[in-house]
């Protein structure tokens, strides 16, 4: 019994001398494994993804169908003047430049550990304003496309889901605010084009106008004692007078509408900046 008491008391003296020599190791492998639970944990942590669905849009305006009617407008201008922001172009503007440094300079408010702060995207990248920071930004916002439906998705995911959906609003509202800049700046185009055009038809609806009256006060019974010559020219004339009478209707009916609508999509005063919840 003595033996083997002492057989099992220099076994445990054995393991207790290699764990005390190879105790090192033992923390090591300790500590690593709590950085890995803890890594683990930190990367695990939920996350939020905040969307947006945006409608399509683009048509041809009226404008548009009284030029192929009475074809006074150049089709280059109808082509590039008279057709809307299309809804197709929409990914391209997100991801551009320009909209993506006001999103992330623009400030939003939300809760970031219990506290309600007001920070800029860029602040709360920790991040500065450079070709880098936008790339890894637009890497971050996705944005998705439907060809049959033509609805544009926007999302961002973030662990702050009240950041999240202030960084998908920014996105939306830069992308309104540029179609509203756009937008004005082709109703002022239209409007000038569209005066002009009412100018010019307006002078000559005056000269066929004057024409046509002379030759009614010389032959005043073209229609019973005429030769067949004067009556196809008075005909002509009247036709003539009557399309540039209807054109000259349209376009100062056009131009009324296009200033309504410049008045409409002119903001009264600049969104106010930033965001919050």
């Amino acid at each position: 019994m003595t033996s083997l008491a002492e057989e099992i008391n220099n076994k445990f003296a054995n393991y207790f001398s290699i764990i005390l020599k190879y105790r090192r190791t033992y923390y090591l492998i300790i500590v690593v494994s709590l950085l890995c639970g803890l890594l683990f944990v930190n990367i695990a942590r939920k996350r939020y993804t905040a969307r947006s669905t945006i409608f399509p849009t683009g048509q041809v305006s009226d404008i548009g169908m009284l030029a192929k009617v009475a074809g006074y407008m150049p089709m280059d201008f109808l082509n590039e003047g008279m057709v809307e922001s299309s809804s197709f172009l929409f990914p391209d503007i997100i991801r551009s430049r320009e909209v993506l440094v006001e999103v992330l300079t623009t400030p939003l408010e939300f809760h970031k550990g219990g506290e309600l702060i007001r920070i800029t995207p860029l602040e709360y990248f920790k991040a500065n304003l450079n070709d880098a920071t936008i790339l890894r930004f637009r890497k971050r916002v996705k944005v998705e496309s439907s060809l049959r439906t033509g609805l544009i998705t926007v999302s961002f995911t973030d662990r702050n889901p009240e950041f999240a959906a202030g960084v998908v609003n920014l996105i939306v509202d830069e992308l309104d605010e540029f179609n509203r800049t756009k937008r004005k700046f082709k109703a002022k185009e239209n409007i000038e084009y569209i005066r002009g055009r009412l100018d010019d038809v307006g002078k000559e609806l005056a000269q066929i106008e004057d024409t046509l009256t002379k030759a009614l006060e010389q032959n005043r019974n073209y229609q019973t004692q005429g030769s067949p010559r004067i009556r196809m020219e008075i005909e002509s004339l009247q036709r003539e007078y009557q399309i540039k009478s209807s054109t000259y209707t349209m376009l100062a009916q056009q131009l009324e509408q296009e200033n309504l609508k410049r008045r409409r999509d002119t903001p009264q005063n600049r969104r106010s900046r930033g965001r919050s919840f």
